[in-house]
């Protein structure tokens, strides 16, 4: 991670053509303050974390309309893999028919945002999230799950992209029937915004393996040496004794190491008592 954070990388853009030098080298000025703004040095470090742990990373690239005071501007956030879904298969998300993030927010919250839109929606969860073990107990009651599903279709000659907000079974937005995107798609660039960055990439994934994943299989055979060191200390630590029936000795005292002395009676040879 603090190599991560050393290499932090900074946006260059290049012309493709000479007379794309002027526009180059204000996206170069650019870029940096959008990236600045969106605090992304704070999200690339968590996404390293993740991307460490996990062996993917993923950010999300949207379009905040609320943004400076209403005039909007992009927003990068780091994704949680474990909501994300696409189609099994493919190795880019580009390729994929449909992708799908799903997120658990408060029915308060989504009424304050939607209105009556909602006012049928009563909490619990319709569709099912992958959760993380938590120790403590998380109730669902007044909370619901909104699916943000992505999707591209062949319209007029082209692949565009549209989107669709839903929850349970109430449409909170669709792309199709917005009259500004209906036709041009939701985005011109016509890409999921979502941009994984794998760690140790695999065949027919998108994502990738994480240090947990490479290192696993080594870690139980650290264990295991661990565990035989330990009960090897443990036993050359307590000695143990063989003693003939016909020894004579007082097995009790001789077992009790804070006794000084041991009784036996009789002659005491050298194999009437061994150590093992």
């Amino acid at each position: 991670h603090a190599d991560a954070m050393d290499c932090y990388p900074e946006p260059t853009v290049l012309p493709r053509e000479p007379g794309d030098r002027a526009e180059a080298a204000k996206l170069t000025r650019i870029l940096p303050a959008i990236l600045k703004k969106n605090q992304f040095k704070r999200t690339y470090s968590s996404a390293w974390w993740y991307k460490l742990k996990s062996g993917c990373a993923v950010y999300g690239v949207f379009w905040d309309a609320g943004k400076l005071n209403g005039l909007g501007d992009v927003s990068i956030r780091r994704m949680d893999l474990l909501n994300l879904f696409w189609e099994p298969g493919v190795k880019d998300i580009q390729d994929s028919r449909d992708f799908f993030c799903l997120a658990v927010v408060t029915v308060e919250a989504l009424r304050d945002a939607y209105g009556d839109k909602v006012k049928d929606v009563r909490g619990g969860w319709s569709v099912q999230p992958l959760e993380y073990r938590h120790e403590d107990n998380r109730e669902q009651g007044d909370k619901a799950v909104v699916v943000d599903w992505y999707y591209k279709k062949n319209q007029d000659g082209r692949r565009v992209l549209h989107y669709c907000k839903y929850v349970d079974s109430v449409i909170l937005y669709a792309s199709e029937n917005d009259p500004d995107y209906a036709q041009r798609g939701y985005y011109d660039h016509g890409q999921y915004p979502f941009v994984f960055d794998p760690m140790f990439p695999v065949e027919d994934s998108p994502a990738g393996m994480g240090y947990i994943d490479v290192l696993r299989q080594p870690q139980a055979y650290i264990d295991q040496m661990n565990a035989i060191m330990l009960k090897n200390a443990h036993l050359a630590g307590r000695p143990r004794f063989m003693v003939k029936n016909a020894s004579g000795v007082n097995e009790e005292e001789f077992s009790d190491w804070g006794k000084d002395f041991v009784h036996a009676e009789g002659n005491l040879g050298e194999d009437a008592v061994r150590q093992i």
